[in-house]
């Protein structure tokens, strides 16, 4: 075709919208069933167990595209600034691309997310949309584009650092979510002249150049389909056909609001997936749309990414397009935002583990409503540079080895792991770069997650502070309820063992001596000491160390709380071993958690450390104040492993005394109650819970945050809420007013056993399993027994009630009546 017909047919590609319009355009211009007009992708004839064994799901393939479009953006950057991308004066990770080359027009989002757009055309739900994406980064000629875009397991990229993509794989992964029978793709691209060499042999090498991808049918004989595509062009000095192109020095590619194809541009390139199969198929901009979902997939993009809904929704001009800059970016300028409340807290924390370094940022939002504005079940997600690599889900923070019952549902946590060296990256995440690949360096980057995540102090103080909200009074131990299950167990002797020892509920009230001492902490922005605790400084503490456990290490200070993870002028951590005399970077610790005036931090022995050695550390602190680090040195006695021994349920060995009726701390049983209690929870108050109450709610049980005196062995502990208004006892007693106070007790006892039950059976459950082998990454394994509660509680619900009067009136009469009955009819 000539060049005249070649930018007709490729306009009228970009502007259909469905696959069958691809395959009439093409069957018209004679190609759509002309074997000859089209190559293998990659030239692979067997290319579909590559295409085939990409992404599992349409949205993590459509952010492979977006990183694609952020790489080609920095490599053209450096190659326009004579930097080769391959060579020693190439940046050495995305990040710092893209301040080199980017660093005061990442002053202006909204103009630079002009340079890289989606754009959603075609139908409304239930349609599927057809997604562009353009860029105006490096483009490709010709010649160049089926040894480039068009090529599969070639990795062009691989020897570039600061890039995402090695292979061109993951571009290929979106080919399975395109079309219906053909899944068809449409690629326009031209080379940035700048980046063409000079003098160009071939003027075609200015072209615009375009092509259609499409996947055929198994041939007879063969195992599987093939992708190829378009190819009808002369032979080259290559021998093999070409990709149509055609002269023109600008193409409509970019959108402008709602209008999809309406900005020129001189180079780039534009991919279309044509009828794209995203579960979001709403409103792109909308809180379930597509963007929100891009937005978790590149948490931190390194450059932004414009977003245009151009599909028949109504709304005014400015409500169809958007900057995307990640959840990241989101989140930090609402927290900054005085006039937005959503995230209530914010905390920055590193950790090294086994030499690698990883940046964790906590995000706590004020409720789960607010929290899933932004996520619905994401956890935990583990980026590398700006994109999601894995993630744990939200259930990660409801784990014995985490404990934040209270906040799991209004939390999310970033782990950075663009800092750790490649053969880390190959151990610790899946190629697919959606799962992380069990191995030892998994298991222990969980371990000391969960760690932080418990241990931190802060989190602690928010959780009792909700915790006491939701608990708007202490709820007394009710000795009618007490007579009532003593009777019960006199009776049922087997009931006993639903209320064995260790299932006993935490005082949801600090002693009063404790409340008492809880004062506002007021710190300094540059404090003026970091000393251990309990000492002058210049102090140099030696203590003992095991060999296969945490060192945690306690320094004073005057500073803010927020001292390290602040945005403006944060102070800097670090830790150093003196080896021979000499400072080196220590490995295996985690940087300090920062507490009303104590910065608590740990570290783990090395893994060469001998019994019976001492190592020497030195902390170094300081802030853009300072003209001399806070330095503090402390040894280490390297002690033989300590061995734990796993915790159960165990007889009391002696009788509790009666406790004492003074408050405080030294009360007998002070923070324990023997009989769980319900909090009864009011329609009123319903929305005070987080999640909150409904009408078919029936009891919720949370375990208490972790505190100061927190230990595994104190047993089972949990606070009970129930619904006093639940739709079936409100039913009940106004059916029959005159036994309402007996429906009450009934519902609040029946549910109360019920709910003993679950637990002991989850006890005894995890004590005939291996914790640590049942709960998965994900939390899934097990069905967590707060959910079991819930669901079981709210089931029998509808039943309680009628039960317990059905049951009461049954005798051995009725039996024998029964009976004989059955025998009749028999």
């Amino acid at each position: 075709m000539n060049s005249s017909e070649a930018k007709s047919l490729c306009e009228s590609l970009i502007h259909a919208d469905t696959e069958q319009e691809v395959i009439e355009r093409l069957t018209e211009a004679g190609y759509w069933d002309n074997p000859a007009a089209w190559r293998d992708l990659g030239d692979e004839p067997e290319n579909y167990s590559t295409v085939g064994n990409q992404q599992s799901r349409s949205e993590h393939a459509l952010a492979e595209k977006l990183i694609n479009a952020i790489d080609t953006k920095l490599i053209a950057a450096a190659v326009t600034r004579g930097i080769d991308p391959e060579g020693p004066q190439a940046p050495a990770s995305m990040m710092a691309a893209r301040d080199a080359f980017f660093g005061q027009e990442i002053k202006d989002p909204e103009a630079l997310s002009r340079s890289i757009t989606v754009a959603a055309t075609g139908r409304r739900a239930p349609g599927k949309p057809s997604i562009s994406i353009a860029d105006n980064g490096e483009g490709q000629t010709p010649s160049t584009v089926p040894r480039t875009i068009l090529s599969v397991l070639k990795g062009s990229k691989k020897r570039i650092p600061f890039v995402q993509g090695k292979f061109h794989m993951g571009g290929t992964g979106v080919l399975e979510f395109c079309g219906d029978a053909h899944n068809v793709e449409l690629v326009v691209t031209k080379r940035n002249p700048d980046l063409l060499p000079q003098p160009v042999d071939d003027s075609s090498e200015g072209d615009w150049s375009f092509t259609i991808i499409r996947r055929e049918d198994p041939a007879p004989g063969t195992k599987s389909s093939r992708f190829t595509f378009l190819a009808p062009e002369a032979e080259g000095v290559d021998g093999k056909h070409g990709v149509p192109h055609f002269d023109n020095t600008a193409l409509a590619i970019f959108p402008d609001k709602n209008r999809p194809y309406e900005r020129q541009a001189e180079w780039g390139t534009l991919f279309k997936l044509y009828e794209y199969d995203v579960r979001a198929k709403t409103n792109m901009m909308l809180d379930d749309g597509l963007m929100a979902r891009m937005r978790l997939l590149l948490p931190e993009p390194a450059l932004p990414i414009r977003f245009h809904e151009c599909r028949d929704f109504r709304g005014h001009s400015g409500s169809f397009d958007t900057t995307m800059v990640g959840v990241i970016g989101t989140l930090d300028a609402d927290y900054r935002d005085s006039k937005r409340d959503n995230v209530e807290w914010f905390d920055k924390f590193e950790m090294d583990v086994g030499g690698e370094r990883f940046t964790c940022r906590i995000y706590l939002f004020k409720n789960k409503a607010a929290a899933d504005n932004y996520r619905k079940d994401e956890g935990v997600i583990f980026a590398y540079n700006g994109q999601s690599h894995a993630v744990f889900s939200k259930d990660f923070f409801r784990r014995a080895k985490v404990k934040q019952d209270y906040l799991w549902h209004s939390l999310l946590v970033f782990v950075d792991c663009s800092a750790i060296s490649i053969r880390a990256h190959e151990k610790l995440f899946m190629a697919n770069r959606t799962q992380l690949r069990d191995g030892e360096l998994k298991r222990a980057l969980e371990e000391e997650l969960q760690d932080n995540l418990k241990g931190h102090q802060r989190l602690k103080a928010i959780a009792s502070e909700r915790r006491a909200r939701e608990r708007t009074a202490q709820p007394a131990v009710s000795e009618t309820f007490k007579n009532f299950l003593e009777e019960m167990v006199r009776k049922f002797p087997l009931l006993a063992s639903v209320l064995a020892p260790g299932l006993r509920i935490r005082n949801p009230h600090k002693p009063a001596a404790v409340a008492q001492g809880d004062k506002p902490w007021k710190g300094r922005r540059f404090p003026t000491r970091f000393v251990f605790k309990g000492h002058e400084s210049g102090f140099e503490l030696t203590r003992d160390a095991n060999l296969n456990s945490q060192v945690r290490i306690s320094l004073e200070t005057d500073a803010e709380d927020p001292y390290f993870s602040r945005y403006e002028e944060p102070g800097t951590f670090a830790l150093y071993q003196i080896v021979e005399g000499e400072r080196v970077p220590a490995k295996n610790w985690k940087s300090p958690n920062l507490f009303r005036g104590f910065a608590n931090f740990s570290l783990a022995m090395p893994a060469d450390a001998e019994v019976g050695a001492v190592l020497t550390y030195e902390t170094e602190i300081t802030d853009p104040s300072r003209i001399e680090p806070f330095c503090n040195r402390f040894m280490l006695k390297v002690r033989p492993e300590r061995i734990d021994h796993p915790w159960e349920l165990k007889e009391p060995t002696r009788p509790l005394k009666s406790p004492s009726s003074k408050p405080g701390p030294d009360r007998q049983d002070d923070t324990r109650l023997d009989v769980p209690e319900p909090t009864p929870v009011y329609e009123r108050d319903w929305s005070q819970h987080d999640p909150a109450f409904d009408r078919l709610t029936a009891m919720v049980i949370k375990e208490p945050p972790p505190d100061s005196t927190d230990d595994e062995q104190q047993g089972v502990s949990y606070d009970y809420y129930i619904n006093m208004d639940n739709v079936f006892l409100q039913t009940a007693q106004k059916e029959n007013p005159k036994r309402a106070a007996a429906y009450r007790a009934r519902f609040m006892h029946g549910m109360t056993l019920i709910t003993l039950a679950l637990i002991q059976h989850d006890v005894a459950d995890k004590q005939r399993r291996s914790q640590d082998a049942a709960e998965e990454e994900d939390g899934s394994a097990r069905v967590n027994v707060r959910d079991r509660v819930g669901e079981v509680t709210s089931a029998l619900a509808p039943l309680i009630l009628p039960l317990i009067d059905g049951l009461s009136a049954v005798t051995e009469e009725t039996e024998a009546e029964s009976m004989t009955a059955v025998a009749g009819e028999a």
